[in-house]
């Protein structure tokens, strides 16, 4: 599996952000490592493609903190129905060896009173389909069970931190 291209709206700290993964020109490598300034947004980015992935069990651990969290920007101020977006254009290599492409859109509608603080999350929606040469086919969104399973979640979506604490523990279990 491979992404090409994450494009995200209204998602905490990404107003209306695009990666596209394939303008260096070299598909072919299988990691893509992204650097940049504290606070520039690459945790945002992970919680991004984990809520696309999973919803919103693919960027909490508990089930209680999924009533509290806010996906979208505070910048967008509360009592107003704000819609998040996350698309990724994905492909993935079937057993023939053949690549297959598939774009996944998950949207959601947010508003956080102002009175309570309290965000109400609702219209949670993902849409899977696969790129044919007549255009987008949706197909089931069970297949997303496949192509990324939950139990994937840690290891597939690391920040700095978390590698910095396998390589540590990889060090400590060799000596």
């Amino acid at each position: 599996m491979r992404i090409n291209k994450v494009e995200i709206a209204n998602f905490k700290s990404h107003l209306d952000t695009v990666l596209d993964f394939t303008s260096g020109g070299d598909t072919r490598n299988s990691l893509i490592v992204i650097r940049a300034e504290n606070g520039s947004g690459k945790t945002n980015l992970l919680k991004a493609l984990g809520w696309a992935f999973w919803s919103k069990e693919g960027i909490t651990e508990k089930k209680n903190e999924q009533k509290k969290l806010r996906l979208s920007t505070e910048d967008l101020g509360c009592d107003v129905d704000i819609e998040i977006s996350v698309k990724v254009h994905y492909e993935i290599k079937d057993h023939t060896g053949t690549d297959t492409q598939f774009l996944l859109v998950r949207t959601a509608q947010e508003n956080t009173d102002s009175n309570t603080e309290e965000t109400n999350y609702k219209d949670d929606n993902i849409i899977i389909s696969k790129v044919e040469s007549t255009g987008y086919k949706q197909i089931n969104s069970d297949i997303i069970n496949v192509h990324f399973p939950i139990e994937l979640k840690d290891i597939f979506l690391n920040d700095g931190e978390q590698v910095g604490n396998l390589i540590a523990d990889s060090a400590d279990a060799g000596q």
